[in-house]
């Protein structure tokens, strides 16, 4: 997991790299903000925190299909009830983290290449 973790930064760090080495900006004559022109790919920034969140959602699914496979036919406590708690509300945590970072790729995907065709106008 930790391999996969910073994998997953430094992949997003050299898209950020990238990215801003040459940035330009416009001026919004609507909003009169100063808007960052970035290269159509600086979306990528997000696919590896997608993919990682993923490795881990599955991870933690794993473990719950074979704490639900040792589990049947035992009726009494074990330490699995916390196991179980903690792997129900990881895979909470992805599914609320999988739809922000993904709205994040759409939003930034759309708003690129908005911006991209208003610098050629």
């Amino acid at each position: 997991m930790l391999v996969g973790f910073v994998l997953s930064i430094a992949s997003q760090g050299a898209v950020v790299g990238v990215a801003f080495k040459d940035v330009r900006a416009y001026k919004d004559t609507e909003t009169l903000l100063c808007v960052p022109l970035l290269p159509t790919f600086s979306y990528s920034f997000w696919i590896p925190r997608l993919a990682f969140e993923t490795v881990l959602c599955i991870l933690a699914l794993i473990r719950g299909f074979q704490l639900q496979k040792d589990e049947i036919g035992d009726t009494h406590w074990s330490g699995n009830d916390l196991m179980k708690m903690l792997i129900r509300d990881s895979i909470g945590y992805y599914i609320v983290m999988f739809a922000i970072y993904l709205m994040c790729l759409v939003v930034w995907i759309t708003n690129i290449y908005s911006d991209h065709q208003k610098s050629h106008i």
